[in-house]
């Protein structure tokens, strides 16, 4: 959501797709009430809360819109893109290539994928034998995540457009900041060609 509303900035239009239906229904709240209220618990033994709040005219929201999408049948509408994004995504698909062909079909020539993932690959949401790389198998060492990935892309006609950043990002469970996580994602970008 709120990389959307930041690309909203910069692009005349953004469409948004989330699985989770809640973080949806939170992103047209922001866009179409103009403000988001909740509270974060502080202090979990005094069970200690804080209110927080966030106004989309702080934010400079531009024009976006949230729908709920699955990243594996994205909406036959969505089409003619400059830019495809798939953050904190990819380790998440029970078929992570399919993505790659769904990403392609959608954007324009010239267009940009931008794959943004930590690579935290769990088989409760992908089977082993469909991850990117990131697994030891046998006596080999195994490709890492960001090597199968590009192999992928480029299996799919895209060029790599840029180098592959880190992005750290950080999650707070708790109001005062005491308690969080703390991750760093990989940042990839494959260019689809011109016709």
């Amino acid at each position: 959501g709120r990389a959307a509303v930041e690309l909203s900035r910069a692009y005349g239009h953004v469409d948004s797709g989330d699985y989770s239906h809640s973080f949806v229904a939170l992103g047209r709240r922001l866009v179409e009430g103009g403000e988001l209220h909740w509270r974060s618990l502080v202090d979990r033994t005094a069970g200690t809360m804080a209110e927080r709040s966030v106004r989309a005219a702080d934010l400079h929201v531009g024009s976006v819109a949230f729908q709920h999408m699955d990243a594996h049948a994205l909406p036959a509408d969505c089409q003619g893109y400059d830019l495809v994004c798939g953050f904190n995504l990819i380790d998440r698909l029970a078929e992570p290539r399919d993505f790659f062909r769904e990403a392609k079909a959608r954007l324009n020539p010239g267009g940009l994928l931008v794959i943004s993932s930590p690579y935290t690959w769990l088989e409760d949401f992908t089977p082993k034998d469909k991850w990117l790389g990131g697994f030891k198998y046998g006596d080999n060492d195994g490709p890492t995540t960001y090597a199968g990935l590009k192999e992928h892309l480029l299996a799919e006609g895209f060029e790599e457009a840029l180098a592959p950043e880190d992005i750290g990002f950080r999650i707070d469970e708790l109001g005062n900041g005491r308690k969080s996580q703390q991750t760093t994602a990989q940042m990839t970008f494959g260019g689809f060609p011109e016709a």
